[in-house]
């Protein structure tokens, strides 16, 4: 059988052809070496089959794929851009240079001031490789460049600490807070430091601020939590808002200690319900002291879980961080805190009865319409990671199935919680029990005394 030349060329020219090849497979390794480091933000295949509205902005709009459906914020970010520039350049007023004209707000003047033309070159140089971090974008230089400059600097103002900051301001920044953390609502972090670098190069406002390093101003923010430390974020490159989110908040320990290793065992549905667990005698408490939301512990016949405030923000930021831990590699795909959690919770609640439960207990804050909500929101996300074969919480999990597989303390305990759950109910119980056999001693010695 004759073979197939890979290359159909006349042999005096195969040397040119080879050569033509190479060079190829050269650009493209020069190329992967550049590139292979960046964030990738990429857009989600169907949602994962999730509700999409978990994932799409509501107010702000940051990076390339949701811009054109929130275009109303566009002025809100020149805004942004000129109270930024206003409040901690150094170099006078420059936001003369930005005005507000009626319909949409926009440079004027042929001269930019320090700050801003620093940042417009920096973002010039950066384009390509921001470019690279994203799949599918057609937007022009000039558009791209824009979209760089316009969200960082929004980003930047409504995570500074400012003193001034009216109550309208705060709460416009907690509901912007949500967006930051949306999986396809990214912008790549080292074009956040780029842009701050510039400020810090061309002087800040030493009365507004005096600390340069970019991760140090975001305390406090929603981004830092009571135990979070900068050291954490030794020796890891931020890739996005929603990685530096997840370091400070979700996975505090660097490398697994021992006694923390994941055990490798797929998790299955037989995990008994919260209403199951509680009629087998386990309590429910909300834990106190934890180093983060994800911190659950079983001790004692108590199940204790940070107490859970869940409102359509709250699901949201679930939802992106289990997509964001899936996706991942490394310690994050390793521990699965998030997809741990979220199995957890999936196995207690069976019903709105058992959301009901949680929340008398104190362990859910159900801020959602009804406990139904809740109930399909956690079965509907949970059900796509029962049989993942790693997960952190194996060990609570395993714990609560053998204290609920105790068939005498379930047996027991059921009898009590039926018959003895109030001090009325047992002497109703021992009454009766009395009676009856008062009643029975007194057959017995009618009958006895007739055959005498």
């Amino acid at each position: 059988m004759a073979h197939q030349h890979a290359i159909d060329v006349p042999s005096e020219d195969l040397s040119v052809a080879v050569e033509k090849k190479l060079e190829r497979v050269r650009l493209r390794i020069q190329h992967h070496q550049t590139h292979h480091d960046l964030p990738t933000l990429s857009k989600l295949a169907s949602y994962e089959s999730m509700d999409s509205s978990l994932f799409q902005p509501r107010y702000y709009s940051y990076g390339p794929y949701h811009m054109l459906k929130v275009q109303h914020n566009n002025e809100d970010k020149w805004l942004c851009l000129a109270k930024l520039l206003d409040k901690f350049s150094a170099n006078g007023q420059e936001v003369r240079n930005i005005v507000d004209g009626g319909r949409e707000v926009r440079l004027e003047g042929v001269e930019l001031a320090p700050t801003l033309e620093k940042c417009i070159k920096k973002l010039q140089t950066l384009e390509q490789k921001a470019r690279h971090c994203y799949q599918g974008i057609t937007l022009s230089s000039n558009e791209f460049v824009e979209m760089l400059l316009l969200d960082s600097c929004s980003i930047l103002f409504y995570l500074m600490p400012m003193k001034d900051e009216s109550s309208e301001e705060q709460n416009l920044k907690n509901l912007l807070f949500s967006d930051m953390l949306l999986i396809e609502n990214q912008i790549p972090f080292f074009i956040i430091e780029e842009v701050w670098d510039c400020f810090v190069e061309t002087g800040l406002k030493p009365e507004v601020c005096e600390e340069t390093n970019l991760i140090k101003l975001f305390k406090p923010t929603p981004f830092w939590s009571d135990s979070s430390t900068y050291e954490a974020l030794v020796g890891h490159k931020i890739n996005h808002l929603i990685h530096l989110y997840y370091l400070w908040n979700v996975s505090k320990i660097t490398t697994p200690q021992p006694h923390t290793q994941v055990r490798v065992r797929p998790l299955t549905s037989a995990m008994p319900s919260a209403t199951e667990l509680y009629e087998a005698g386990i309590k429910f408490k909300p834990k106190t002291h934890y180093s983060d939301m994800f911190d659950v512990s079983f001790e004692n016949g108590i199940l204790e879980i940070p107490t859970l405030v869940i409102n359509p923000e709250m699901m949201s930021l679930i939802a992106n961080l289990v997509v964001f831990e899936v996706h991942s590699a490394g310690t994050f795909a390793e521990q699965r805190r998030v997809v741990s959690y979220v199995v957890l919770m999936d196995s207690l609640v069976n019903t709105k009865r058992d959301v009901a439960l949680l929340q008398k207990c104190g362990v859910i804050n159900n801020r959602l319409q009804s406990d139904q909500d809740f109930a399909s929101f956690i079965n509907g996300l949970g059900e796509r990671f029962l049989n993942v074969s790693r997960n952190f919480l194996t060990p609570v999990m395993d714990r609560l199935r053998d204290y609920y597989d105790s068939s005498c303390r379930r047996n027991w305990t059921s009898l009590r919680h039926n018959y003895f759950n109030s001090p009325w109910t047992g002497i109703k119980v021992f009454a009766g029990t009395t009676l009856l056999i008062l009643a029975f001693l007194q057959t017995y010695f009618t009958i006895f005394q007739s055959k005498k």
